[in-house]
């Protein structure tokens, strides 16, 4: 769960506010930094949802997971989802405020707490359905300030 946020937009833009770009735009990885990162407070089955969405991520990033079927976008999905989740981890106020719970209908699209390749094309439809609450809340992430400074839109 842990890489759930270190690769989202959110750690990237506090890491590169307390540590200085290499060539190349990197970003060093000095435990002076490293210490700095705020872990969020997260309940195991926060924890376990960020999994299941991160070893997805994993998976559909390995070679002969492109002949999935919309591979692109269900890759592209899935960490604009993933990264909601972060999202609500770090400003759970702000976006309950607006009332976008997404962890609460990621836990109603993956009851059973697993997503494997067989079932992704599946999760990836129902999950984008423009019926289901999630599709609008992630829609939605776009207005809150916070996720709007991180993310560089004016």
């Amino acid at each position: 769960w842990f890489l759930s946020f270190l690769n989202s937009p959110l750690m990237e833009w506090f890491y590169s506010s307390i540590s200085n770009r290499i060539r190349g735009g990197y970003l060093r990885a000095f435990s002076q930094y490293m210490e700095q990162i705020p872990i969020p407070a997260a309940t195991p089955e926060q924890k376990a949802l960020c999994e299941v969405l991160s070893g997805a991520l994993i998976d559909l990033h390995k070679p002969d997971a492109a002949q999935l079927p919309e591979h692109k976008l269900i890759v592209s999905w899935f960490e604009q989802w993933l990264n909601g989740l972060v999202y609500e981890l770090f400003f759970p106020g702000e976006l309950h405020a607006r009332n976008l719970h997404l962890f609460t209908e990621t836990a109603k699209l993956l009851p059973d707490g697993k997503l494997t390749r067989k079932n992704i094309p599946e999760v990836f439809t129902a999950s984008r359905d423009f019926q289901r609450p999630l599709r609008a809340m992630l829609t939605d992430l776009a207005t809150i300030e916070e996720v709007r400074l991180i993310e560089g839109q004016t």
